[in-house]
This record gives C-alpha cells, sequence and structure tokens, in this order.
C-alpha cells in the first residue's frame, strides 16, 4: 500500500509539472499570436500612416534616417538620426560620433565588443556631449494605465512637431525579432490600432515596422545589466 501511494504521489506531481509546462507553452503562444508587427511596406501600414494623427516628426527624421553600420552601432545611429534632425543638416555621421571625449563614458573598443553597444544611460550621456538636453525614462514599473499613458503622452508630444523626438531602447526578442538589446527611433502614432511605428535602425535584418504600444513598452519593461531599459526624450539644448 505504501508503494501505491508513492507510486500515486508521483505520478500526480508530474501530471501536474506536465499541465504547468503546458500553460507555459499556451501563453508563448498567445503572446506570439498577438504581436502582430506590420512591415512599412505592407498595404495595412500604409493604411495605419495615412490614418496616423501623430507623425508630423516622421519627414525629418525619414530625411536624416541611416541604418546601422554594423551589429553594435544601433544607438550610434539612432543617435545620428535624431542629431541630424535637430540640427536640420546632416552634421554627424556614425564614423565621428564616438570621440576621443566621448570615449570618458564609454571607449570605443568597448562599444564594438561582443555584448557592447551603449546603455540607456550611456547614450543619453553621448548625446548631452553633443550638446543636447535628454531626459532618461526607464520603464522600471509594471505595465499599469498611468505609466503607459504617460509614456503614449510623451510620445505624442514627441511626434506633433520637431523639437523633440524620443529614442526607444528595448529587447528586441520580445518582440519576437534576433537579438537583444536595440535602439530605434520612434517615428508615428496611430491611436486607431494603437500601434507606434518603429524606424529600425537595423534595417538589414529587420524593417521599419508597427508594433502594438503595449508590446512595445512592455518591451523596453526589461532589464540592461542592473538598470532597466526605456526611452530618452532628445531636444536642442537651450
Amino acid at each position: 500500500m505504501d508503494i501505491y501511494n508513492a507510486l500515486h504521489y508521483k505520478v500526480t506531481l508530474l501530471m501536474k509539472r506536465a499541465r504547468s509546462i503546458q500553460n507555459k507553452i499556451d501563453q508563448t503562444l498567445s503572446v506570439l499570436s498577438t504581436i502582430a508587427r506590420v512591415p512599412f511596406e505592407a498595404a495595412e501600414s500604409q493604411q495605419r500612416f495615412q490614418q496616423a494623427a501623430f507623425k508630423h516628426s516622421f519627414f525629418t527624421l525619414v530625411q536624416n534616417y541611416q541604418p546601422q553600420v554594423d551589429a553594435f552601432s544601433c544607438g550610434v545611429a539612432s543617435a545620428v538620426i535624431v542629431l541630424n534632425s535637430i540640427a536640420g543638416k546632416a552634421s554627424f555621421t556614425q564614423k565621428a560620433l564616438l570621440t576621443k571625449e566621448t570615449d570618458k563614458i564609454k571607449h570605443r573598443k568597448l562599444v564594438k565588443q561582443k555584448n557592447g553597444g551603449f546603455t540607456l544611460e550611456e547614450l543619453a550621456a553621448i548625446m548631452r556631449w553633443h550638446r543636447c538636453r535628454v531626459k532618461v525614462q526607464y520603464c522600471d514599473t509594471k505595465i499599469k494605465s498611468a505609466a503607459l499613458n504617460a509614456f503614449k503622452s510623451d510620445l505624442m508630444r514627441c511626434l506633433s512637431g520637431n523639437e523633440e523626438f524620443l529614442v526607444a531602447n528595448f529587447d528586441s526578442e520580445k518582440l519576437i525579432q534576433s537579438g537583444s538589446g536595440h535602439f530605434s527611433p520612434l517615428a508615428a502614432y496611430d491611436r486607431i490600432s494603437d500601434s507606434v511605428l518603429v524606424m529600425d535602425t537595423g534595417r538589414h535584418r529587420t524593417p521599419w515596422h508597427w508594433v502594438p504600444i503595449e508590446h512595445l513598452y512592455g518591451a523596453m519593461q526589461t532589464k540592461d545589466g542592473p538598470s532597466f531599459r526605456g526611452y530618452l526624450l532628445v531636444k536642442a539644448q537651450g
């Protein structure tokens, strides 16, 4: 009888574990099915762009867009796009953005190493050195309506003119993309679909695309070392 009870206990435990694993698989499949990434070239994208009320800065960003030159330069490319958009001319290049002075923030050799690149605060410091006002906004709270609404408010303000720009720092894997930590400017917001246009700097692997804003926020609400990711609000100094 004791052997029977022991076997029954083990079988029950295994069945509970199997149900737990199946629930996790179902949750993952559910997330995959709801992250509807829409490429910019798609017909659905054109509809979203036409109906989007917040896209004023798109036209400035697109004139200054350039893809990252290597796997480690998403932050550099994002900074150059935004800095040139603020300057109103091509004053900055990816090759010349980092200097001996910015090496004091993070040395160029470290940036180019595996798992290199920049943290959110490091990229903010680089852009400040290039005479910009930068506010760092960490997404370090759970996805609550207040936090998401604050992000939307920042996004809509930035996209309503050419004075301030928003650079997102997110975990690509959370959006079912290759890679991990990534930077890209945000270029439009469509309220009807509640989605945002990511002007992806890694165009060699991921075209520009629309993604549900809540999923993007979730991808920003991830850890990069001890700190959370988030976004930068960038404007001219003065």
